[in-house]
């Protein structure tokens, strides 16, 4: 089977540690590993390491697909009528449109992979600031297609 790939796209490879991470005051962490620019708008590939208790509340994204990889500790994590406590080697598929969300539970920070497909919500990441303001207020950030509707998953 013959896939079409973009004349401008070049391989490319990444370590985590050549890129700067950003910390939030409540010990989350993330890096951003792929953007839609380097990716053909294919993907956007985001780290994550979230201490205990930390996460994301019930959301939607209206324009992308959200998969996870748990590399240690433990996620919960909600979509439409799935609820798993994901350990190291789960991958969960989330797709556009169901209201889906995530907390670290356990004692030890979670960190896990995060693909956006297509790409473009990785850059709302690059606005640590905005997207605070988005969980904390429940509020739509429009431009990148993000519907906070709940809390964190219990």
């Amino acid at each position: 089977m013959a896939t079409e790939t973009s004349s401008n796209l070049m391989p490319f490879s990444r370590h985590a540690a050549e890129i700067e991470p950003v910390l939030r005051p409540d010990g989350s962490m993330w890096r951003i590993l792929a953007t839609g620019a380097m990716t053909g708008g294919l993907a956007g590939v985001v780290e994550f390491t979230l201490p205990p208790g930390r996460g994301f509340p019930l959301h939607i994204h209206h324009h992308e697909d959200e998969t996870h990889y748990v590399l240690e500790g433990t996620l919960l994590f909600v979509a439409g009528d799935l609820r798993v406590e994901a350990g190291p080697g789960t991958y969960i598929f989330a797709p556009r449109g169901i209201p889906h969300g995530f907390k670290a539970i356990g004692d030890t920070p979670v960190r896990f992979i995060e693909n956006f497909l297509p790409a473009g919500l990785e850059m709302l990441f690059a606005q640590p600031d905005e997207l605070q303001a988005a969980a904390e207020l429940g509020r739509t950030n429009a431009a990148y297609g993000l519907e906070v509707v709940g809390p964190l998953p219990e």
